[in-house]
């Protein structure tokens, strides 16, 4: 019975190593035969961290591996086509294990130059920012903003508007500092952003009459589901609605036309005549000329009367 028993126990254990086996065995063609179906190839990718105007050399490069039917578009397959004779540097940051793209890297002969990071058919124009305009130092190179314009219509402050200018613009540099991958904040004077040429004709055209400024957007560019449109925003969206005494303030307008006297002869008279930058003065200058004419005219005869009938000795 113990026999039995035992022959039993063995032939289970012999059994269940054979059905492992067999199924590692299965496994293995099947992984072999899937990596042999895949073609391979290899991408040039960083060894290590490349910022902004590092030069490209054979030491900071590695060819690795990559499944053909994944390779990113504008990679290189060998160093020697990314590494020549002449100097080639990097225009943006490249981490490493990351492939190296031409739209990252100068030509050959290249420097690290603002000119080579602008799209094609973009322009970059400088907008004057402070502390407070440029959102507290925190917009960097590489940030998407928009470009906010506020101006006055007229000389009246209470007329001043604001309104987005432009939208989802690119940083491309602050101040002088063009690397994307900076770090922390930087109190700059001017940003350099990437517009197409008839928005940099509005950019300067805007700076000339208003005040830009900068509002820093979300890196995902994905907009609020509730988002409301964008509007012009005046001096009543800002608070309560006015009392009617401050509407009729608002809506006072200073007279266009002043009083004068003019003396015809003897007898006093009051004419009106435009305020100095009233729209009506030039319209209006001839005739009020001629009035001032007429009021020297009057005094002067005036003054030929009262001569004329003076007591004698006088």
């Amino acid at each position: 019975m113990r026999n039995t028993s035992l022959i039993i126990l063995v032939a289970a254990i012999l059994l269940g190593l054979f059905a492992v086996a067999g199924v590692r065995g299965v496994m293995l063609s099947r992984d072999g035969g899937a990596a042999a179906k895949m073609a391979m190839t290899t991408v040039v990718v960083a060894r290590k961290p490349l910022e902004f105007g590092n030069e490209l050399s054979a030491e900071s490069l590695q060819e690795r591996e990559w499944p053909a039917d994944a390779v990113p578009d504008g990679s290189f397959t060998r160093i020697d086509e990314v590494v020549g004779a002449e100097r080639r540097v990097a225009l943006r940051s490249i981490a490493v294990g990351e492939p190296v793209l031409k739209e990252k890297v100068s030509g050959f002969g290249g420097r690290a130059a603002l000119s080579q990071v602008i799209a094609e058919g973009y322009r970059a124009v400088a907008v004057r920012i402070s502390d407070v305009s440029g959102a507290g130092g925190f917009i960097l190179p590489g940030d998407k903003v928009d470009v906010l314009l506020t101006l006055s219509t007229t000389n009246d402050r209470l007329d001043t508007v604001t309104n987005i200018l432009l939208e989802n613009t690119r940083v491309l540099a602050i101040d002088q500092e063009a690397d994307e991958s900076t770090g922390g904040a930087i109190v700059a004077k001017a940003a350099t952003i990437e517009v197409l040429p008839e928005d940099a004709q509005k950019i300067a055209l805007a700076t000339t009459i208003g005040t830009l400024s900068l509002s820093l957007r979300n890196t995902t560019g994905e907009e609020v589901d509730d988002a409301k449109p964008n509007k012009t925003i005046r001096l009543k969206d800002l608070g309560p609605a006015m009392t009617e005494e401050q509407k009729v303030v608002v809506r006072a307008k200073a007279d266009p036309y002043a009083t004068m006297n003019v003396i015809r002869g003897v007898e006093p008279a009051r004419a009106s005549v435009p305020r100095e930058g009233s729209s009506r003065q030039s319209s209006l200058g001839a005739s009020t000329g001629a009035m001032r004419r007429d009021a020297a005219a009057a005094t002067s005869s005036v003054h030929n009367t009262m001569k004329l009938t003076a007591p004698a000795g006088e």
